[in-house]
Order: structure tokens, then C-alpha cells, then sequence
């Protein structure tokens, strides 16, 4: 049978979470997936999350400004 989540006792942490992601930004997720998660999660990779904040803020970045700058 469904339950219905609002009816759990854990409906209000539930409700948090779900707003916390929704507040993420979009590179902040990218930066998740490409590392594999939060720094605290099994799997993670901490190196890799370096690496993608570097080649974000070296290179995509960079490119996001003047492609928008060039219109």
C-alpha cells in the first residue's frame, strides 16, 4: 500500500532536504556527480572535486563570460 510522505514522522526533514536541493546551483551538482558525491560519502573523491572547481573556475568560467560578452 502507498503511504503518504506527508503522513511520516520524518515528513519535516524530508521536506528540508528536498528544499536544500532544489536551492543547489547547477555547478555545485556537476561538482557532486563528478566527484561522486559529498566529501563524507564512501566513493567520494575529494581530488576530483578539486579538479573540477579548478577546470570550472580556469576554464568554464572564462568561456561563460565571453560567450556572453560577444553578443
Amino acid at each position: 500500500m502507498d503511504t503518504d510522505i506527508w503522513e511520516n514522522e520524518n515528513a519535516d526533514a524530508i521536506e528540508d532536504i528536498d528544499d536544500e536541493i532544489y536551492g543547489w546551483s547547477a555547478d555545485f551538482s556537476a561538482s557532486l556527480a563528478y566527484a561522486g558525491g559529498f566529501s563524507g560519502n564512501p566513493g567520494a573523491n575529494n581530488n576530483k572535486r578539486r579538479e573540477f572547481w579548478e577546470w570550472y573556475l580556469n576554464q568554464a568560467a572564462e568561456e561563460a563570460y565571453k560567450s556572453v560578452c560577444q553578443k
